[in-house]
């Protein structure tokens, strides 16, 4: 699986390249919606922002529209800035927020948000280290490994189904996926159902 994105890393850091920033944001939403359908039209796209919140990176929300927070790792370091960009996009398809104020993402969007950030860092930015061994990264790796489990023939559209019949990852069935990737049965059909914060 591959990703066609063209993106010029610039000299300067990411906190110093807003618009570069900026852009990158908008050729990543332009790739998951070709990739996985129309990102939610009810909610605009807003520029992403560098925060020193401990939950970052994440979704953040402002009066009618939403934006990627990233780390301050990231405003300083392009690898990471698009590493995590990347991932927050597939968030910003449907923005929800976390419980315990919103339903949040099941492993199956986190596992899309993980799969799209490694392919596309991995084109524009390949010398980016792999997810961590932390006990938060462990989960990712879970999420990560069970996706891949709908088969990597025709992946991107399997999921672009699955998100098509639900609205929203986050309310993909084990039914639907099942459904439409039905290699992946049974036990891991389930988890990736499941919330990613219980």
């Amino acid at each position: 699986m591959t990703m066609n994105i063209n993106f010029e890393v610039p000299e300067e850091p990411p906190v110093e390249s807003p618009e570069k920033v900026w852009e990158l944001q908008c050729r990543l939403d332009a790739l998951a919606q070709e990739l996985y359908g129309v990102r939610n039209p009810l909610i605009t796209l807003n520029p992403p922002i560098f925060t020193d919140d401990p939950n970052a990176p994440q979704v953040g929300f402002s009066k009618g529209g939403a934006h990627a927070e990233l780390t301050r790792k990231a405003a300083n370091d392009w690898s990471f800035c698009i590493y995590q960009l990347s991932h927050e996009t597939i968030h910003l398809l449907d923005p929800r927020r976390r419980p315990p104020y919103g339903k949040g993402a099941n492993y199956l969007e986190e596992g899309v948000a993980v799969e799209f950030s490694l392919l596309v860092t991995k084109q524009i930015a390949p010398e980016f280290i792999t997810l961590g061994t932390g006990p938060e990264s462990l989960k990712y790796k879970e999420a990560k490994n069970r996706l891949i489990k709908i088969g990597i023939k025709d992946f991107h559209g399997k999921l672009k189904a699955m998100r098509d019949r639900a609205g929203h990852f986050a309310d993909v069935s084990s039914d639907i996926v099942q459904l439409i990737a039905p290699s992946c049965k049974g036990k891991n059909a389930t988890k990736l159902t499941e919330s990613f914060y219980t």
